[in-house]
């Protein structure tokens, strides 16, 4: 991938990237507090 050839692509697949990473944080939370949830009961 050459970044040098279009700075505003490689932005707005850092940007995808990111939220990817993002989401994907925020789903790991929601499970690991789903099965914490599910021990204590």
């Amino acid at each position: 991938m050459d970044l040098d050839s279009s700075p505003n692509d490689s932005k707005w697949e850092e940007k995808l990237y990111r939220a990817k990473l993002d989401k994907e944080i925020m789903i790991e939370k929601q499970n690991s507090h789903q099965m914490s949830v599910l021990n204590t009961v």
